[in-house]
């Protein structure tokens, strides 16, 4: 047989010669991802049980799964980096979850079809890590970009914005600035104060934060006010009996957060 006609014979078989070979490799895709997505339910569901250990080893096995797929389901590998950057913040073991949540911020930047939810939990999460660090500078802008998103979709006051304005208060505080602080707290309160008996706990943490830097800013009446309604506030909870401590769970952008009490 010719040369050029084998040749262009085996061009002709070909399609046919690598078919299973495609077919497996998309099976192989379905089994990673079925694999992640069961990976990742299950480290969800340690996390708020509050097992870390579990969830860890879980979301290892998640990220197993789906880096051979990284080049086509970037989003799903980061979005389990950012996933184990939080527990690993929960295990107070920022220096390594600082990484991994960043790359995953970096991802999620680049696709243009990463959703809000997703977005505002990776600035949230790396913010709190950058808080961890005892890096402010770094904290703060990530918290502004999270706060504008929660404005953008919710409102300025919806309760979800709560807890955003609660750490950039904090963060405010950690640089020396008190005015900005007492503004955010105070913003903070105003929602509170419209949520009725279930964000009493908040509020009244609140508005002592708030107190608190208005001593600082010279205006210790206004203080004193503040005060005499956190012990109002504290002397009614007292009546209250106390709910089962939960591991603090990633704050999101439309849901109340878990600082309102049930």
């Amino acid at each position: 047989m010719p040369g050029t006609l084998r040749f262009r014979m085996i061009l002709i078989a070909l399609p046919a010669l690598l078919a299973p070979w495609r077919a497996s490799a998309q099976e192989m895709a379905v089994y990673a991802i079925s694999d992640w997505s069961y990976y990742n339910t299950r480290a969800w569901r340690w996390i708020d049980a509050g097992e870390l250990e579990k969830a860890e080893r879980a979301l290892g096995l998640a990220i197993k799964a789906i880096r051979p797929l990284e080049s086509t389901h970037r989003r799903l590998l980061a979005r389990s980096y950012r996933d184990l950057a939080w527990v690993l913040y929960l295990e107070k073991r920022a220096a390594q979850a600082e990484p991994l949540c960043k790359w995953a911020l970096d991802v999620f930047k680049a696709d243009k079809r990463v959703t809000q939810e997703a977005m505002f939990q990776t600035l949230f999460t790396l913010a709190l890590i950058e808080r961890e660090l005892k890096k402010p500078d770094a904290a703060l802008p990530l918290l502004t970009q999270a706060l504008d998103l929660q404005h953008e979709v919710v409102g300025a006051n919806h309760p979800a914005t709560t807890e955003t304005l609660d750490e950039l208060a904090a963060v405010y505080l950690e640089k020396g600035d008190a005015t900005h602080a007492e503004w955010m707290l105070r913003r903070e309160a105003a929602i509170l104060q419209q949520l009725g008996p279930s964000a009493q706990p908040a509020l009244a943490h609140t508005l002592e934060l708030e107190a608190g830097e208005l001593k600082k800013l010279g205006r210790k009446d206004e203080a004193a006010v503040m005060l005499e309604r956190v012990a109002n506030i504290k002397e009614a909870l007292a009546e209250r009996p106390l709910g089962q401590k939960k591991t603090r769970q990633v704050p999101k952008l439309v849901s109340a957060t878990s600082r309102v009490q049930p």
